[in-house]
């Protein structure tokens, strides 16, 4: 039996530039939404950032990510209990 690992990585305020870097090494498609199109935004500032990212690469990796969102209280709870 095999299994697949697909990450998912959180970047602060660089996923768009990281995730086509890694579109550039694996190839595939990518698509990127932004906090704006997921009406994640807490702040007009943030609406560019990346709330969701995928990369399906030419040979089967699948790459999974977005920037952290400041505003998020439920993240910062997990990532402050996470921290303990």
């Amino acid at each position: 039996m095999s299994a697949r690992v697909s990450p998912y990585l959180s970047f602060a305020g660089n996923a768009r530039e990281a995730m086509e870097f890694y579109q550039s090494v694996f190839g595939g498609s990518l698509e990127i939404n932004t906090f704006a199109d997921l009406r994640q935004s807490t702040d007009e500032s943030q609406d560019e950032l990346v709330g969701h990212a995928v990369l399906k690469g030419t040979t089967g990796i699948v790459l999974m990510g977005s920037d952290r969102n400041t505003g998020d209280r439920r993240r910062q709870r997990f990532l402050d209990c996470a921290r303990r």
